[in-house]
């Protein structure tokens, strides 16, 4: 999804490295946990090798999260509660019946995790999984009353309301921090990519081109007379016209392509999968786009600097400094114009692209 306006809506992968650790942090200290409980008094029927076992593998599995975090598909951290899930079955299992019902809390353990980092289908089912493993462990205990309707009905109770209270902070936590991705990556009046956001996405264009061996255009644009309309017409008109070119801009390029606005009044696109003769293309496409919009309010135009990857540079500083400089003769050459800029690229970088 391209970053165009803030309510295209944001990036919904998760963080894979805070889930890892997480996971690892709920698993850690579930497993040092198990160890210590053994060191009390407990029932008879406990099997403490079992259980030094089982909290062993905790251990070994959050070590595991920590070191593999950046290898591991994301639907294998999603699914992640599940194996803690077994995890505290079995040691309910080998704690015997007497101590069933303390080690049960685990299984709210397992809802939290889940409630900080999936959707609410995914908590739910989550819950259903730990309340099915602790019901099955019950029934299987030996010398216990088999399925304790009581305690089963009280893990599913404390498992419920923790979903239903974390699952609502982990929603309110969410809706803070898109707000807060939304604030960090887009320009407050226009709401297009800021010039930080621009750069992310520009890299990410980079790589992919490198990768697929095809082209990237940039053009850079400027108000031609915006400061003096500025001074003419005050600031709020300034910024309205601001605003109106963030639409022009919109409309007139594609879905794919990532539009920001990087100065004043300085805007920049960045065109994926583009050659050098179609994104000048498109350059002289929003020239005349704005030559049209402000035909009637203020009579501003617009120059344009183009540059290509590869045949300006192979990085974004190259890319960037070629456009600016084509830019600034466009201006020189009585501005509303588009040009294409002349710059070469460094030896060692790539100079063809697959047709």
């Amino acid at each position: 999804m391209s970053w165009r306006h803030i309510g295209t809506g944001l990036d919904e992968d998760i963080n894979r490295g805070w889930v890892a650790r997480l996971l690892a942090c709920l698993f850690g200290l579930g497993g040092v946990l198990l160890f210590l409980t053994l060191l009390l008094p407990g029932p008879a029927a406990r099997d403490s090798g079992a259980l030094a076992i089982v909290a062993a593998a905790a251990v070994l599995f959050a070590v595991f999260l920590i070191l593999a975090f950046d290898r591991l598909p994301v639907w294998f951290l999603r699914a992640a509660p599940a194996v803690g899930t077994c995890v505290a079955a079995l040691a309910i299992y080998y704690s015997g019946p007497q101590a069933s019902s303390s080690y049960a809390m685990y299984m709210a353990w397992i809802v939290i995790a889940a409630s900080l980092f999936l959707d609410t289908r995914l908590i739910l089912a989550h819950g259903a999984v730990a309340l099915g493993a602790y019901a099955f462990v019950l029934s299987r205990l030996d010398g216990s009353d088999g399925l304790d309707a009581l305690r089963v009905a009280m893990v599913a109770g404390t498992v419920l309301a923790v979903a239903i209270v974390m699952g609502g902070i982990a929603s309110q936590h969410w809706e803070v921090l898109k707000r807060l991705q939304a604030a960090a990556r887009t320009d407050p009046l226009t709401g297009l990519l800021n010039r930080r956001a621009l750069e992310e996405a520009f890299e990410m264009e980079l790589s992919r081109a490198g990768r697929g061996r095809f082209g990237v255009g940039l053009v850079m644009l400027d108000l031609d007379g915006f400061k003096a309309f500025n001074d003419e017409h005050g600031h709020p008109a300034g910024d309205a016209a601001l605003e109106r070119l963030s639409h022009v801009l919109v409309d007139a390029t594609r879905a794919i392509d990532h539009v920001a606005r990087v100065g004043g009044e300085e805007f920049a696109v960045l065109a994926p999968e583009s050659t050098t003769a179609g994104t000048l293309a498109m350059a002289e496409r929003l020239r005349r786009a704005v030559e049209i919009e402000y035909s009637g309010f203020g009579g501003l135009t617009a120059s344009c600097g183009v540059a290509s990857y590869p045949e300006n540079g192979a990085d974004r500083p190259a890319l960037v400094a070629a456009a600016d400089r084509a830019l600034y003769e466009a201006k020189a050459r009585g501005r509303n114009r588009a040009l294409v800029s002349e710059a070469k690229p460094k030896s060692g970088a790539p100079d063809t692209v697959a047709s």
